[in-house]
């Protein structure tokens, strides 16, 4: 869901669910996470440059991940799915290194928040 090239001291972290228009949900934030926390600790890396695949860079989140049974929104779920989603913002924005989202198609939605944190 999330791809991670290295091309010298450059990392591109390519969200990738074009299917979904990249929509957030606890998987791809989670793989997002481990490559942030990866790229903060790794000295050989002094550029992220963070994009996407498809039409879409981010739909914002992917409701189907907030839904419980029968399709009614979750108190918890969306809770416990907000916490992560900030949390691992957060860690974006603390990057110490210089990060670029490269925004190669629609953003919206909760999708132009996410950006606010690159």
């Amino acid at each position: 869901m999330v791809i991670r090239q290295d091309h010298g001291p450059v990392t591109r972290l390519i969200l990738n669910r074009p299917d979904a228009m990249n929509a957030l949900d606890p998987d791809l934030l989670g793989e997002l996470d481990v490559h942030v926390r990866s790229v903060a600790d790794d000295p050989t890396v002094r550029v992220v440059v963070i994009t996407a695949t498809g039409r879409a860079f981010c739909a914002g989140a992917d409701l189907k991940a907030v839904l419980g049974a029968e399709g009614v929104l979750d108190a918890a779920r969306m809770l416990g799915f907000e916490r992560q989603a900030r949390a691992t913002f957060a860690r974006v924005a603390a990057l110490t290194k210089p990060t670029i989202a490269v925004l190669n198609g629609i953003t919206m939605a909760g999708g132009p928040g996410a950006r606010t944190a690159l």
